[in-house]
C-alpha cells in the first residue's frame, strides 16, 4: 500500500479537471453555433426553393397573358383592325414567355433536387413547397441585437475559454522551474516461497508461511527538487506562453468588434430590404392595375400591341422583384437570428447551456 502527495506545487489533478471542463464548454459552444448554421442553411434553401416555385407561377401567368393577348391580336388582324406588325410583336412576346416558362420549370426541378439532398430525402421523393408569402414586420432594436450577440455568440465564448486555457498553460510552463516537494509513504507486505516443490498447494503454503514470518517494510520519505540550470529555456517558454495569451486576448477583443460590425450590417440589411419590400408591394399593385387598364384599352383599340407588351413585361418584372426582395428579407431576418442567437419575434434566446446530462 502506498501514498504519494505533492507539496509546494499546484494541484495538477484539479487543473486537469479544469482543462476537461473547458474542453466540454468549448464543444458545447461550437455545437450551438453549428446548430444555428444548419437551421439558417435549411431555412435559406427552403425560401430559395419557394422563390423558384413562385417564379414558375409568375412565368406561367405571364405566358397565359401573352397567349391571350396574341389570340386577341390575331383576331383583330384577321378582321383588318390592326396591322400585321402588331400581331407579330405579340407572337414574339408569346414565344419569349413560353421559353421563360420552360426555363423556370427546369430551374425549379434542379433546385428541388438540391433541397432534397440537403434535408436527406431521396431524389425520387415528390415534395411540394407551401409558405406564407405575406410580409410581417419584425421589430428590431440595434442595441438589443448587439447586446444579445455579444452575450450569446459562441465565438466570443470559445475565445474566452481559450484565454483561460492559456492561463492554465502558463502555470504549467512555470511549474517546470518551481521548488517542488513530495511525500511518499508505503507499507509493504511480502511473502516468498522457498520450497522446491512444484505443487501449487505447497508453493502457496510456503509463501503464506513466509508472509507471516517476514516483517513488513514501511517507509516515509520527503523529497525536494529544484532545477538549477536550464540556460534560459524555461524563461523563453514562459515568454512564449505569455505572448500566446496576449494573442488570444487580442483575438477576443477583435472578435467582439467583428461580431458587432456583423450585427450592424445585417440590421441595416433587414431595414433596407423591409423598406424596399414596402415600396415594391405598392409598385406591384400599381403594375397590375396598369396592365389591366392597358389590356382593356387594347381590346378597345386605344393602344398598340407594343404598349400592351411593355406593360405586361413591367408587371412580370415587378412581381419577380418583389419575390426576390421578400426572400432576401426573410434570409436577412434568419441571418440576424443566427448572428445574435436571439428570436426577435418571440423575445427569447436560442442559446442553451447544456445538451447532455453531465456526470
Amino acid at each position: 500500500m502506498g501514498f504519494v502527495q505533492p507539496i509546494f506545487t499546484d494541484n495538477t489533478l484539479k487543473e486537469g479537471l479544469q482543462q476537461a471542463e473547458y474542453s466540454y464548454e468549448r464543444s458545447l459552444k461550437n455545437y450551438n453555433r453549428v446548430e444555428r448554421d444548419i437551421i439558417f442553411n435549411v431555412t435559406s434553401s427552403f425560401f430559395n426553393l419557394y422563390r423558384f416555385v413562385r417564379q414558375v407561377e409568375i412565368r406561367q401567368e405571364s405566358m397565359n397573358n401573352s397567349v391571350e393577348a396574341y389570340e386577341l391580336a390575331k383576331m383583330k388582324y384577321d378582321a383588318g383592325i390592326i396591322p400585321e406588325v402588331q400581331a407579330l410583336q405579340l407572337e414574339v412576346q408569346k414565344a419569349r414567355s413560353e421559353a421563360d416558362f420552360i426555363s423556370a420549370k427546369n430551374s425549379l426541378e434542379s433546385e428541388r433536387d438540391s433541397f432534397k439532398q440537403l434535408i436527406g430525402l431521396s431524389l425520387s421523393e415528390d415534395i411540394d413547397v407551401i409558405a406564407d408569402i405575406e410580409y410581417k414586420h419584425v421589430e428590431i432594436e440595434l442595441d438589443k441585437a448587439i447586446e444579445e450577440g455579444l452575450k450569446n455568440r459562441s465565438e466570443i465564448k470559445v475565445n474566452e475559454i481559450n484565454v483561460e486555457v492559456q492561463k492554465l498553460n502558463i502555470k504549467g510552463v512555470r511549474r517546470q522551474r518551481e521548488f517542488k516537494g513530495e511525500i511518499r509513504m508505503y507499507y509493504d507486505f511480502t511473502g516468498i516461497s522457498t520450497t522446491q516443490s512444484l505443487n501449487y498447494a505447497d508453493l502457496f503454503n510456503s509463501a503464506f508461511t513466509n508472509f507471516r514470518e517476514r516483517p513488513p517494510n514501511r517507509s516515509i520519505t520527503v523529497n525536494f527538487s529544484y532545477p538549477l540550470f536550464d540556460w534560459g529555456r524555461n524563461s523563453a517558454s514562459v515568454q512564449s506562453a505569455l505572448a500566446s495569451l496576449r494573442e488570444d486576448e487580442l483575438n477576443l477583443e477583435n472578435q467582439k468588434v467583428t461580431i458587432e460590425k456583423e450585427i450592424r450590417d445585417v440590421v441595416r440589411n433587414v431595414r433596407e430590404t423591409e423598406l424596399r419590400l414596402k415600396i415594391l408591394l405598392s409598385a406591384q399593385a400599381v403594375a397590375l392595375k396598369s396592365y389591366e387598364i392597358s389590356k382593356e384599352r387594347f381590346d378597345n383599340g386605344d393602344i398598340t400591341s407594343q404598349e400592351l407588351s411593355r406593360d405586361q413585361e413591367e408587371l412580370t418584372r415587378t412581381q419577380l422583384d418583389y419575390l426576390i426582395t421578400f426572400i432576401n428579407y426573410q434570409s436577412n431576418v434568419s441571418d440576424l437570428k443566427r448572428k445574435t442567437m436571439w428570436d426577435f419575434e418571440k423575445g427569447e434566446t436560442y442559446y442553451r447551456d447544456s445538451y447532455i446530462e453531465r456526470y
